[in-house]
Order: C-alpha cells, then structure tokens, then sequence
C-alpha cells in the first residue's frame, strides 16, 4: 500500500491538467466533468486497494472475489454515474477524464512497481 499516496499525487496532478483541457474544450462544464471523472476514478481504485489490503489481512482466500466484486461495482457505479447526468454538457469531459485516469493509473503503478525495492525472497 506504500504506492497509494504517489497514486493520489499524480491523480492530483491529472485532475488539474484535465481541468485546464476541459475548460479549454468544453467550458465550466467541461473542467467540472474532466476533473470529476478523474476524482472518480482516483476514489474508486484508493478505496478498492484499501478494501483489498484490509482483506488480506483478515482472510487472504477471499481476495480474489473482493476484486472482482470491486471490479463489477466501479462498472456498475460509473454506469449509473454517467445516467444520473446524461444531459449534462460535461458528460463527454469526464467520459475522457475517466478514461485518461484509467490510463495514467495503471501506468504509473506499474513504473512505481518497476522501481520499487520489493523482496521477493525472505531474507
């Protein structure tokens, strides 16, 4: 769980850059969309990679179906989402906030996985 707090600085930093690209494309309503569907998705992984570290500890066997059950509920929370605000003109900024975040997520987590100094052996 070390990784998490430089996954929120750089979902911070994506948040601004998204606000400034949405308001240059899309207004108000597109900085507000851009940078909420980054915060979205900045929720919804910290809070299932803290779901998934907590259950670990408690019974480790059932870590694959939390996942997955995390998994289906951020499908299932981005589609009422995107419902509940169909038509508003902000909608299309924060389908590509969501979908940059997403991106810019798994990539920097794998570069700290890269770089990180994780033992994989018992000393």
């Amino acid at each position: 769980m070390r990784f998490l707090p430089h996954m929120l600085a750089v979902s911070a930093v994506l948040a601004v850059v998204a606000a400034i690209g949405g308001f240059v494309f899309g207004g108000g309503a597109g900085a507000l969309g851009a940078a909420a569907g980054v915060i979205f998705v900045a929720l919804a992984y910290g809070l299932s990679t803290l779901l998934l570290e907590w259950i670990e500890r408690v019974n480790r066997p059932m870590m694959l179906p939390v996942a997955l059950f995390t998994y289906f509920a951020k499908i299932v929370a981005l589609a009422m989402l995107l419902g509940a605000l169909r038509p508003w003109a902000g909608m299309k900024p924060m389908v590509f906030g969501v979908a940059a975040a997403t991106l810019v997520w798994i990539i920097a987590q794998a570069r700290w996985l890269a770089k990180a100094k994780i033992l994989y052996v018992d000393p």
